[in-house]
């Protein structure tokens, strides 16, 4: 039977999360044993990441793969979508957590809903004092209405691949030889694809995962902001040359991402850091 939703995981060097992941997926999975599969892709580590995986492969039923070399972050993210075979997909971080009481809702939340549709989730940071969300409500949203969500929130706080879960027949479709050579940003690149083809959105907003349960501390250098937002622009402009349409919405992001306050600090913080 296929599974309902495929929680993949990315990793990297990082066993004692992936280890903390592990054991909270324990009875997540002993819970939902046939609604569940669990799919890892390791980046040729060379910590104890590949001892964790024997460890727990036959407890969570891993499905596994261990890269020959170091392929990315951004290609490993796409290989280990690609190894799913659930009707839904979740990517998530090794140093992320899933909400065990909240799974089981969700769970039977998919079983309802459309595969035409991209969902979004809530994500609470480890204090759960936050949504990522913000105050997006719980609906379907055609893809005119979450448009001009869009340009009111900013694409900052879609940015966490957490967020997403997006249907295995979406991922097939979209994830194609343009995604593998353009390595930046795929989830994003999938949301704006979905966003452009005039997909609908469904938003369920109860918190699902956690985002950095295992404190890593920020690994951002001050220029990495530019880095990245300028990365974010790049994949706006890619998404829409490559379907041809959307122009105008494509260009008012474009100045909204640019324009943000966030960003404005950012720029601000590095020209304070240029003038010392």
């Amino acid at each position: 039977m296929q599974p309902l939703l495929s929680i993949c995981i990315p990793t990297y060097n990082r066993s004692k999360c992936l280890s903390n992941l592990f054991n909270n997926l324990h009875d997540i999975k002993k819970n939902n044993d046939s609604l569940l599969e669990v799919c890892v892709s390791n980046n040729n580590s060379t910590d104890q990441t590949s001892f964790v995986i024997d460890i727990w492969r036959n407890t969570l039923s891993l499905k596994d793969v261990k890269q020959k070399q170091n392929i990315g972050g951004n290609q490993n993210i796409v290989n280990v979508a690609l190894m799913a075979s659930g009707k839904w997909i979740l990517i998530i971080g090794d140093d992320d957590e899933l909400i065990p009481e909240n799974v089981n809702e969700f769970l039977n939340y998919l079983k309802k809903v459309s595969g035409d549709k991209l969902v979004l989730i809530g994500v609470s940071n480890p204090n759960n004092k936050k949504n990522l969300l913000g105050k997006i409500q719980d609906g379907v949203y055609s893809s005119d209405k979450f448009k001009k969500i869009i340009l009111k929130t900013g694409l900052f706080q879609f940015g966490f691949i957490g967020s997403y879960v997006f249907n295995r027949d979406l991922v097939l479709k979209f994830v194609g030889v343009q995604l593998i050579d353009y390595k930046s940003w795929p989830h994003i690149y999938l949301f704006l694809k979905h966003l452009y083809a005039n997909g609908s959105i469904a938003v369920y907003s109860n918190p699902i995962v956690i985002q950095d349960a295992v404190s890593l501390g920020s690994f951002f250098k001050i220029n990495d902001w530019v880095l990245i937002n300028l990365s974010k622009i790049d994949v706006i402009f890619f998404v829409e040359k490559l379907l041809k349409s959307n122009y105008i919405f494509c260009r008012v992001l474009v100045l909204r991402e640019l324009y943000a306050l966030p960003v404005i600090k950012h720029f601000q913080r590095i020209l304070i850091f240029i003038s010392y």
